[in-house]
């Protein structure tokens, strides 16, 4: 789907506000309520919006530790990539899980309650194959949450 600036303004107003009533919509960027109730559609139908969800403040809701996660695997074979998808697939407490270049293999972004939860996770999912090494990072702050910028 080729996007032209108005799909480019519709995504960045939902991105902050997915719940925006199509005239409100249409009022930001200049189009009528059905136009972008249907470009709406057409952005969702071809997979550019992939998803319509509520971000949750972890704080909030008892989990009051994020920490980013570096994992190593111990073989770069496709079997242990499978297993390891797996492993993190079947995790509540693992909100993102990224295949990445450089040092590390994946970089997975993690939850928890409290340290001792952290501790009891790690033990379940990074010990032993297919992982050989986890370096772990308690964020301190989140000093950025952006949305995704359109490149048009």
């Amino acid at each position: 789907m080729l996007l032209d600036a108005l799909d480019h303004a519709i995504l960045q107003v939902v991105q902050r506000d997915n719940q925006i009533t199509h005239e409100a919509l249409g009022a930001r960027i200049g189009l009528s309520a059905s136009s972008c109730r249907r470009r709406l559609a057409a952005l969702r139908k071809a997979g550019v919006i992939i998803a319509d969800v509520a971000v949750v403040d972890p704080g909030k809701i008892g989990l009051n530790i994020t920490l980013h996660v570096l994992v190593t695997l111990d073989r770069d074979a496709a079997e242990a990539h499978r297993a390891f998808r797996a492993i993190v697939a079947a995790a509540p407490e693992v909100l993102a899980c990224h295949y990445v270049t450089g040092p590390a293999d994946y970089l997975a972004t993690i939850c928890v309650a409290s340290m001792a939860d952290y501790e009891a996770m790690s033990d379940r999912l990074f010990s032993g194959p297919p992982v050989k090494r986890v370096e772990s990072m308690v964020e301190m702050r989140c000093v950025k949450r952006a949305t995704m910028r359109s490149a048009g």
